[in-house]
């Protein structure tokens, strides 16, 4: 029995042609009376044991069992190992993949609430290229880009006083090479505010 767990490290033991448990790491047979019908078991993960049969077990039982706090898991985002713990991290992502991935989604939002492409050259390509640029000094209560953890209507009420620009665009209406596009307090006409997804 423990020559088969050798062969069975992929899920299929070369060897004898069966799928190995994913849990258990055990190999079960292909095919299995239950009841009066004989079932093709090629496809599943775990063996009867680990998951009965009819049970609709959809769930990850081999991740499950191996994400206690403290438990090393490797991030599938960045593939480094780190600790699980229920603060910040979760099965699958470290707690910086965590947080990284909320900063996209935000800047994706707000990006889409803004018109979607730089207001002076259109350009529209990469979310992670387009920039902020606060229409007035005065005025600006915070800076978008690190903020991804307020409430979306504060994160609105701050870009009703923005302008998207490509970050060229913005590196030259910064050292007054292009003019901020009417340097505005509306949105241009081509341009429409949308609502948040």
């Amino acid at each position: 029995m423990s020559g088969w767990r050798l062969h069975c490290s992929s899920g299929v033991c070369s060897s004898y042609g069966m799928p190995a448990c994913k849990k258990c790491g055990v190999p079960f047979r292909n095919r299995i009376k239950i009841g009066c019908k004989v079932r093709v078991l090629n496809r599943r993960k775990y063996c009867l044991a680990c998951s009965p049969f009819d049970a609709h077990n959809t769930s990850k039982l081999h991740v499950k069992e191996a994400a206690r706090i403290g438990d090393r898991l490797k991030c599938s985002r960045c593939l480094k190992p780190y600790a699980y713990a229920r603060n910040g991290c979760t099965l699958t992502h470290c707690n910086s993949c965590v947080v990284l991935l909320r900063h996209l989604r935000v800047k994706e939002k707000a990006v889409h609430y803004l018109g979607g492409r730089c207001w002076v050259c259109g350009y529209d390509r990469c979310v992670k290229a387009l920039d902020f640029h606060h229409l007035s000094r005065n005025g600006k209560d915070f800076s978008i880009s690190g903020n991804a953890n307020r409430r979306w209507s504060v994160v609105e009420r701050e870009l009703k006083k923005c302008a998207l620009l490509c970050c060229r665009c913005h590196r030259e209406v910064e050292a007054g090479f292009t003019a901020c596009p009417v340097c505005i307090t509306t949105v241009p006409e081509s341009y429409t505010l949308k609502e948040a997804v």
